[in-house]
């Protein structure tokens, strides 16, 4: 049993014998309305390592992220923009 849907998912996913990654790339999309409320968790991934990745149509929400970030380089690509 857990608490949320992310801890069961994570014992389930440890139980099958999967390892969880460390580190790599995390894509973000998220409806505008949700924008806020992601915020925490985009800045979580960074914190442990991870690269962020995001759709040009990704506003101001990701830029006011980067420029919070010490550090922190943003590059685009494809249409893509990604922070690290």
């Amino acid at each position: 049993m857990a608490a949320t849907f992310g801890e069961a998912f994570a014992k389930a996913q440890l139980a099958a014998g999967q390892v969880l990654p460390t580190g790599g790339t995390v894509f973000f999309s998220v409806n505008d309305p949700d924008k806020p409320a992601v915020v925490e968790l985009v800045r979580s991934y960074v914190n442990l390592g991870f690269k962020i990745v995001a759709t040009e149509a990704q506003p101001m929400c990701w830029r006011r992220l980067a420029s919070l970030w010490s550090g922190s380089s943003r590059s685009k690509r494809a249409g893509l923009t990604s922070w690290t």
